[in-house]
């Protein structure tokens, strides 16, 4: 029998009350997340190590992949994303107010 994977979710401080994902997935070519909105293109600049990122990428993600398989779905570690743009916001407000 096959194990079937789900997206658990749990509840944030931040949210307070509201649920969120604990991943989700790397979004289709062409089309943006349904949390933050944004393409395939700025999430793999972010999570894939490349020259851009100096090989570190600032957002955490895992590779879900069966046994004996070349391919997997990525998901994307929603903490991590929503932490990456709390730093960016807190960095754009400190510009602002110096």
């Amino acid at each position: 029998m096959k194990k079937r994977f789900s997206i658990k979710q749990h509840k944030t401080e931040e949210h307070k009350g509201q649920l969120s994902p604990v991943t989700f997935r790397l979004p289709r070519t062409g089309t943006t997340d349904p949390y933050f909105g944004v393409p395939r293109t700025f999430w793999n600049q972010r999570v894939l190590p490349n020259a851009l990122n100096n090989f570190r990428p600032p957002i955490k993600s895992i590779v879900v992949k069966t046994t004996g398989t070349t391919r997997g779905i990525r998901l994307i570690v929603f903490d991590s994303a929503k932490a990456y743009f709390d730093a960016l916001a807190t960095a754009q407000t400190a510009e602002v107010s110096s």
